[in-house]
């Protein structure tokens, strides 16, 4: 009986631990991003520039040709890692395909 009580109790507590990595994780590579960063896909094209954060989101400038001149967003959670560039976890493909016009949440 305690054998699958405690099982449960440390799978939560392995979980909530994880969770918590994953949120401070997140909030550092959010508050890494900076204006005029380039943004590179995973297959290493340039797909744009930071604008700045907005909440969940990363605003591009207008600058980038598949933009059309108009400002695009893309999800935190598409984001690998930041050090002198934001490199994303998804091709130029699939960015400039499932890129938005508004921020995450804001429809």
């Amino acid at each position: 009986m305690f054998g699958l009580t405690g099982w449960v109790v440390s799978a939560v507590r392995n979980l909530q631990g994880l969770l918590e990595f994953a949120y401070f994780s997140r909030e550092i590579i959010m508050n890494n991003i900076r204006e005029h960063m380039p943004v590179i896909a995973s297959c290493g094209m340039r797909i744009g520039t930071v604008d700045r954060v907005e909440g969940s989101s990363i605003k591009l400038t207008k600058s980038a040709p598949a933009a059309h001149g108009e400002h695009r967003y893309i999800p935190m959670t598409w984001v690998e890692s930041v050090n002198e560039n934001v490199r994303l976890n998804k091709n130029s493909d699939e960015v400039e395909h499932e890129w938005q016009s508004e921020p995450v949440g804001a429809s």
